[in-house]
């Protein structure tokens, strides 16, 4: 994967479940993986489950507002 997008600490969970069975086929997160999560909870899962943290949603720890942060920030880098 490129780009992970958490959007709650469950979502982190049930992925890591899936991407511990994943493994076996040859499916991982690289290193340059990066890893957005929509609010502190879901960014402390993140890290809990390995997964390193990119950005995290600020205020409202929404969507609306992790797009708003991603959208700048993936544009200036070329993506």
């Amino acid at each position: 994967y490129h780009s992970i997008v958490f959007t709650s600490s469950n979502a982190v969970r049930f992925f890591a479940r899936a991407h511990e069975r994943a493994r076996g086929r040859g499916v991982g997160v690289g290193a340059g993986t990066r890893t957005f999560c929509i609010g502190e909870r879901t960014a402390e899962e993140a890290l809990r489950a390995g997964y390193p943290v990119h950005l995290v949603a600020s205020g409202r720890g929404d969507a609306v507002t992790l797009l708003a942060e991603l959208v700048p920030m993936l544009s200036h880098s070329g993506e």
